[in-house]
């Protein structure tokens, strides 16, 4: 760079500062900057609607937990909880206990497999 060197033909120009001053040459590099810019712009936008999506995403989940637990703590929903609470039990009271295993006719009741014992010689 301190002694720049005029050329003509083709050469090697490799360890070399190339200085590139053409209007050809300086159209080319514009237009590549211009192409980086927009690539630049286009990747911005797509990344901010991304963050967008996800903010909208994690708002929309409070929005939704809050309001359940608005909806689980709202007077008719108690009551609506505790009246099927009390079918129930009343039913079982009236049913009275079953045992663990209810037979019923026509079932097949499957057992765990027993392991064999292994014999030593």
């Amino acid at each position: 760079m301190d002694q720049p060197v005029v050329s003509f033909g083709s050469i090697s120009n490799r360890g070399r500062a190339v200085v590139a001053t053409s209007d050809g040459v300086l159209a080319a590099i514009n237009e590549l900057d211009a192409a980086k810019e927009v690539a630049l712009k286009s990747k911005d936008a797509c990344q901010a609607r991304k963050l967008d999506a996800r903010v909208a995403r994690a708002a929309q989940l409070v929005a939704d937990e809050r309001d359940a637990d608005q909806r689980r703590n709202s007077p008719a929903f108690r009551l609506r909880m505790d009246a099927l609470r009390s079918a129930a039990q009343r039913q079982r009271d009236r049913l009275g206990g079953t045992p663990e295993y209810t037979l019923v006719p026509g079932a097949v009741i499957l057992q765990e497999p027993v392991r064999k014992r292994v014999r030593r010689a």
